[in-house]
């Protein structure tokens, strides 16, 4: 079994940055938790010019565990109709990657 990463980009306008924060960490974080075949995930965080970047790393066990979060179209980004206007612009679709190989358990 290959753990797969899911990455996805959004740009936020910095006013709303902590919103999002916020609404990963009460509504998605929990949503995750009872996702049987999601290992985890990581919001990466970077002050830039224009706005906060975000970057979204979730880790699973299987396609059809992403399948269950993702629904019809694993490759289309799931971002929350309210998270939605916290954005100046973000990723539609998301990359997908197998784990190759890996050191440490990287928390």
């Amino acid at each position: 079994m290959s753990k797969i990463i899911r990455i996805w980009y959004g740009l936020a306008d910095k006013e709303h940055a902590d919103d999002y924060n916020s609404h990963v960490k009460n509504d998605i974080f929990p949503l995750f938790t009872k996702m049987s075949g999601n290992l985890g995930a990581k919001v990466l965080r970077q002050e830039r010019e224009e706005g906060v970047e975000f970057v979204v790393i979730t880790a699973w066990d299987s396609m059809e565990a992403i399948k269950e979060f993702a629904k019809d179209d694993v490759d289309k980004a799931v971002v929350a109709n309210v998270a939605q206007p916290y954005f100046i612009r973000y990723d539609k679709l998301v990359s997908h990657y197998t784990v190759d190989s890996e050191l440490g358990n990287f928390d």
